[in-house]
């Protein structure tokens, strides 16, 4: 999957994947300063699947279980997408 390259593009992937109205919440600001690039914050969406799904690692279960069994193989191709180097942020 590729890397969303605008902040509008971004969002409407956080809500179209993983039922999030407001995705701009989920960017990483800081680390957007610092690489130019679209940017998740994984902490973030981390302490969200926690509040949906609960203590998941309790079960031996990872982020990257939870992304699979609760929001399919193309959220989990996102989250991927957004922990590898990708393009800069356009305007």
């Amino acid at each position: 999957m590729k890397r969303p390259i605008s902040i509008p593009e971004f969002a409407k992937k956080m809500n179209e994947l993983f039922r999030i109205k407001n995705g701009n919440a989920y960017l990483d600001t800081y680390l957007m300063l610092i690489t130019g690039k679209i940017e998740l914050d994984i902490l973030k969406l981390d302490d969200l699947f926690h509040e949906r799904h609960g203590e998941y690692e309790q079960d031996t279960k990872s982020m990257n279980d939870i992304t699979l069994q609760e929001y399919g193989p193309v959220a989990n191709a996102f989250v991927d997408s957004m922990l590898e180097s990708g393009k800069e942020v356009t305007p």
